[in-house]
């Protein structure tokens, strides 16, 4: 009988994980000097996946990605890119993979994105400060 208490106890709490991160957000962040406002979830897509690297003033844009095990980025893979988070994209045309920088937190990502104004990543919602600008996607700010 305890077998059953504690599985159903795991199941329980599994499944309120899984809730709380079904509703978290994600927002995409640039450098406070970019000057970029908005962006879509296609041109985003684009971005990550190497069809688009640079911005309209001619930088090279400096991908940020996070963790694979990070919520963050099984969230944006998902949500944006649609595909499994530990997913590779390559320079089209060839087999070099797309280089991003990677870092293990949100904090981080927010760190490196404030010192390169080229950069673009992503967070949690709940973790955006005033160090970064976050970006409208498609109308809105926050990705569910």
């Amino acid at each position: 009988m305890k077998k059953i208490v504690l599985i159903v106890l795991l199941i329980f709490f599994i499944s309120l994980a899984a809730v709380a991160q079904a509703q978290d957000g994600i927002v995409v962040i640039v450098n406070k000097q970019n000057p970029l406002n908005a962006i879509s979830k296609g041109q985003l897509s684009n971005i990550y996946r190497g069809q688009e690297t640079m911005w309209p003033n001619g930088q090279r844009i400096v991908l940020v990605n996070q963790a694979i095990g990070s919520d963050a980025r099984s969230l944006f893979y998902q949500r944006v890119l649609k595909v499994s988070p530990a997913a590779k994209f390559y320079i089209p045309g060839t087999m070099a993979p797309i280089r991003t920088a990677l870092q293990k937190t949100g904090e981080g990502v927010k760190l490196f994105i404030s010192n390169m104004p080229q950069t673009i990543g992503y967070i949690l919602e709940k973790e955006v400060d005033d160090s970064v600008k976050v970006l409208m996607i498609d109308g809105g700010k926050v990705i569910y």
